[in-house]
């Protein structure tokens, strides 16, 4: 079960690369279970809000496993995975993948790809797509970090 690995690697977990590999093999049982879901979401709502908990359940584990590349020194890969997630799954904001994909970019100091990153989620492009009040609440408490991060330079 996904969900198991997940506690498993928060919980009993003691190094990085310890909890990597329980997310995944938790990506190999949620990516089963997503796929299973997918195929009947149309069927039921009980179906429906299966799919929802399995894509959610599978996003938290994708975005996992790139923090977890971004702690073991794979900036690159991790800023890849979280891209790649993003693309994937665009509706899910609520994983705020955008903020831990903007500091893997700071720490890569690819400072172009953090100034299109921000414009994606600037709160005027996010009031266009109708985001909540706190995910409002959220992008403009980014663009305010980045904007007095000293290590960020100011043509951004």
């Amino acid at each position: 079960c996904a969900t198991a690995y997940i506690l498993l690697a928060e919980e009993e977990a003691t190094t990085i690369m310890e909890a990597e590999r329980l997310f995944k093999q938790a990506l190999k049982a949620g990516d089963a279970c997503y796929r299973r879901s997918h195929q009947l979401q149309h069927h039921s709502t009980q179906y429906e809000a299966q799919h929802r908990r399995d894509t959610n359940v599978l996003v938290y584990i994708k975005r996992r496993l790139a923090m977890c590349s971004r702690k073991l020194g794979r900036t690159r890969e991790a800023a890849k995975m979280m891209r790649d997630l993003m693309k994937e799954f665009p509706l899910l904001s609520m994983f705020n993948i955008h903020e831990n994909l903007l500091e893997s970019l700071l720490e890569l100091q690819n400072y172009a790809d953090v100034q299109a990153v921000l414009a994606k989620f600037s709160p005027e492009a996010a009031s266009r797509r109708g985001l909540s009040t706190a995910e409002m609440n959220a992008v403009e408490a980014i663009h305010r970090a980045v904007e007095f991060n000293p290590h960020v330079p100011k043509s951004i």
